[in-house]
């Protein structure tokens, strides 16, 4: 049991660690553009996720502390999108992007564990609450970002959540396919090995005791003195 629990854990860390990456990549990417199109502010908040993940990871490949990372990045997927949404002005302007917020309840389904998940879940809609009540009244208004471009990062926002939720729910499920997989195997070679006991026990004892053995009944002193 405690073999197949190590499994799913070095699963679910793998699977992570490979998101973590590509977050960063995305979150650089629209820090570019929003800089390049005049949205500082914007830009900053992606940016620095990015150079926060990656610094993230070579700590957590040091120290190994799994449950602070993942958390850690749980809590920045919910609230950065949630900041950018703010720094742009409303649900139009900033794309969506508050839909990269979730995969933080996803996430915490998937890596966690599904009473986690309700809280993160929570979370989530407070956030989404928030951005509607908070909408133009945090950040000033810095740029109107053009309407091709608007509607090029709601194509983009949309397409990459979805393929980054499809990405880890399709390696989380190869992996343990492959890891029952493993177990089939290891269950035959152990139906292999108990028959193989067990035809040696019948060539050794008398069939009524090697059938007796099997069933677990104490035999061995009536064997003893029968032979003796």
């Amino acid at each position: 049991m405690n073999v197949n629990v190590d499994k799913e854990q070095q699963i679910s860390e793998r699977t992570f660690l490979l998101m973590v990456p590509l977050f960063a990549v995305a979150g650089l990417l629209w820090a570019v553009v929003y800089y390049y199109f005049g949205a500082k502010h914007s830009a900053i908040i992606p940016g620095c996720y990015s150079v926060f993940a990656f610094s993230s990871m070579l700590i957590f490949r040091r120290y190994k502390n799994f449950h602070v990372f993942r958390n850690t990045q749980l809590l920045l997927i919910l609230f950065l999108p949630f900041l950018v949404h703010l720094s742009l002005g409303d649900f139009i302007s900033s794309s969506a992007i508050i839909l990269w917020s979730t995969l933080c309840p996803l996430g915490a389904l998937a890596f966690q564990n599904s009473k986690a998940a309700a809280y993160w879940m929570f979370l989530f809609l407070c956030v989404v609450i928030a951005a509607f009540l908070l909408e133009h009244k945090i950040f000033p208004n810095e740029t109107e970002l053009p309407g091709t471009l608007i509607r090029v990062f709601f194509v983009l926002n949309i397409s990459c959540v979805t393929f980054l939720i499809f990405f880890a729910l399709r390696y989380f499920v190869n992996q343990n396919d492959l890891v029952k997989k493993e177990l089939k195997h290891e269950r035959t070679l152990l139906a292999i090995e108990r028959e193989k006991s067990e035809t040696l026990l019948l060539n050794i004892l008398p069939s009524a005791i090697a059938t007796r053995l099997k069933e677990g009944k104490q035999v061995i002193r009536f064997f003893i003195l029968i032979w003796s």
